[in-house]
């Protein structure tokens, strides 16, 4: 019995020890974290990275982690947080302190990453939360930010942060060196706008940092910025560019890193985020600046954007006067621009009542709006009330919609022909007024150019110099190498070194040739825009434009219709006037040609060749035919 027992309990051990075989275990996956730059000044943004690296021959799952970030650190607005951690969830909200992720996986042999931009006011060692998984647990992760107040802070913002789509928002950076004891000898970066944002036309680009070399034209996308001259300790300077959007999005704008001193050590990057939305109504100064006491167009356009019902009883008000004292409406009542039965009224306050769109479709009407002659230099924020409408039986709120007003003391030119309709080969008087409307300061250099359409050849009187300040000039150059279309120079007038003071206007004249054979028709004309220098800065004004007719004359023809003819028989002499009205440019009378006259001297054809049977009236096109040997 002994024997048996001890015999069983040794085949038992073994079946044991057989049934449960030895496996590896997953390792966990590494983690880690750094900031570039790792050294910012004050204010400044830094990328904080995770780098999460799997180095196991499986895939782990469930990756999680929350990283709560120091005093003297938070969450940048826009954080820009991403991952490339398959499936994961991040949560970093800007302005924020926490940082988390869950869900996360990473293949096997196979890293992946988490970032989010940061703001760094202090030096701080950040410590994670460990980061669990279903290896397991790999532990915290730890790095320093160190903030330099040697190195100045880089930042940036929009103004307004949400625009229209076209609108304009005005992106400001700002250099600030207040932290420093000492004065940084120079400062660059370059700031590439995203895609679909571009610098607005005009840029109003400014910079009030010392030694400032500011690029930013107008339509592109690059901003280029060096400062060579010291910014002191304790101060700060910006940079300043509007730029606008033509499209609807989330626009996060992240600048290159500033870099400062001989060295060109990094202070960091800045970013900012301009929202534009699709909205219910939309609104844009198309044509500002403008100066003070002139003219812009503000446009509406209103979307319904249901898809099944129509919006009724469209409605929303406009204060113009909040906006800027005594900016006013001009030319309204409208009645039906947004639907049958809608009135656009008002002055000093707009409003639209009784709109009315079908689903998905949309209106766009405008307004021309007085600018007050007293108005300052400025930028001035004009936003309507929400818009309200009724969609499916039930009332709805939408947006409010707010565009930037610029005033600026830019230089205005107006044109007229005097003269107008002329016919070919006579001339017509244009008469050009230039007015300053700075109350404040002189305009100087005034400069525009006006280019000529072919059927105004030449000049034949131009204003001598003095005719708009002792300096002004006028320089005229006539149509050359006519008439090949193909490379032909157009007759051109360049006015420059024109002068006026503070609220001054001038007007003079030049006296432009119409071509023998100038076709009948409408023929526009407009400037190039006007600049001159108020207050030691350049400013252009809008371009001017009229247009001149040119009459189609009368056409006359003949035909002795019964000959040939006897000696001393007769003949039947026929006269036919004809006019084309589409080329008549009387404005009183746009049907009809007028005074008609001709002479035919038979006797010069043939001696002793007359007519008989004359005066006759009445079926001569109106007028009467007379004489005998010569017929008028």
């Amino acid at each position: 019995m002994m024997n048996k027992t001890i015999l069983t309990t040794s085949v038992l051990a073994i079946a044991c020890l057989m049934a449960v075989p030895a496996t590896a275990q997953t390792p966990v996956p590494s983690f880690s974290k750094s900031f570039d730059p790792g050294t910012i000044g004050p204010g400044s943004v830094s990328t904080l990275t995770f780098d999460i690296a799997n180095g196991g021959s499986s895939p782990v799952a469930d990756l999680a982690f929350i990283d709560n970030l120091p005093a003297g650190m938070t969450i940048a607005s826009p954080a820009s947080a991403f991952t490339d951690c398959t499936n994961a969830v991040l949560s970093a909200p800007g302005g924020g302190t926490t940082i988390s992720m869950s869900g996360g996986q990473v293949g096997a042999n196979e890293s992946c990453s988490v970032t989010v931009n940061v703001v760094g006011t202090s030096t701080a060692t950040n410590t994670s939360g460990d980061l669990t998984s279903s290896a397991g647990n790999s532990g915290t992760a730890a790095a320093t930010l160190t903030v330099d107040t040697g190195r100045p802070g880089f930042s940036k913002s929009f103004a307004p942060s949400t625009i229209v789509s076209g609108g304009i928002s005005t992106l400001t950076l700002i250099i600030d060196n207040i932290a420093n004891a000492a004065a940084v000898s120079s400062t660059s970066f370059q700031d590439i706008l995203p895609t679909g944002m571009v610098i607005a036309s005009p840029s109003n680009a400014f910079s009030d940092c010392t030694g400032a070399s500011l690029t930013a034209n107008s339509g592109t996308s690059a901003i280029i910025f060096s400062a060579f001259g010291p910014q002191a300790a304790g101060s700060s300077c910006s940079v300043s560019v509007d730029v606008t959007a033509d499209t609807s999005g989330v626009f996060v704008n992240t600048s290159g890193e500033l870099l400062t001193g001989i060295s060109q050590l990094s202070s960091g990057f800045a970013t900012a985020v301009l929202n534009v939305p699709i909205n219910f109504l939309n609104k844009a100064f198309t044509d500002d600046p403008v100066p003070p006491g002139g003219t812009v167009t503000l446009e509406f356009t209103i979307l319904n954007t249901d898809r099944v019902f129509s919006a009724t009883s469209i409605a929303f008000s406009d204060d113009l006067d909040a906006t800027l004292a005594g900016l006013v409406a001009a030319g309204l009542p409208a009645n039906d621009i947004c639907g049958a039965g809608s009135v656009l009224s008002g002055t000093d306050v707009v409003s639209l009542t009784g709109g009315s769109l079908a689903p998905e479709a949309s209106c766009t009407f405008s307004v021309t709006v007085q600018v007050p002659g007293a108005a300052a230099t400025g930028t001035y924020t004009n936003t309507t009330d929400a818009i309200t409408a009724v969609i499916d039986g039930s009332p709805m709120t939408g947006n409010t919609a707010t565009d930037i007003l610029v005033v600026i003391p830019a230089p205005t030119l107006t044109k007229t022909f005097l003269d107008n309709p002329v016919a070919g080969g006579d001339s017509t008087e244009l008469e050009f007024t230039i007015t300053n409307t700075s109350s404040t300061f002189s305009a100087t250099d005034i400069t525009f150019e006006d280019v000529f359409v072919v059927e105004l050849p030449t000049a034949s009187v131009i204003p001598a110099g003095g005719f708009c300040g002792a300096s002004s000039t006028a320089t005229y150059t006539p149509l050359s190498n006519p008439p090949a279309p193909a490379s032909f120079v157009p007759a051109r007038l360049v006015v420059a070194d024109a002068e006026l003071a503070a609220g001054a206007s001038c007007t003079f004249s030049v006296e432009l040739d119409v071509s023998v054979g100038a076709a009948a028709g409408t023929y526009l004309n407009t400037t190039s825009v006007i600049t001159a220098t108020v207050d030691a800065g350049t400013l252009a004004g809008s371009p001017a434009s009229d247009s001149f007719g040119v009459l189609s004359a009368p056409v006359l023809s003949k035909e002795f219709t019964d000959d040939p003819a006897t000696p001393g028989g007769t003949t039947t002499l026929e006269y036919t006037i004809s006019y084309d009205e589409d080329g008549n440019f009387d404005f009183d009378d746009p049907e009809s040609a007028i005074n008609i006259t001709f002479m035919d001297d038979l006797d010069a054809a043939l001696t002793g060749l007359t007519a008989t049977g004359l005066p006759a009236a009445g079926d001569a096109c109106g007028g009467t035919i007379s004489g005998s040997s010569t017929l008028t």
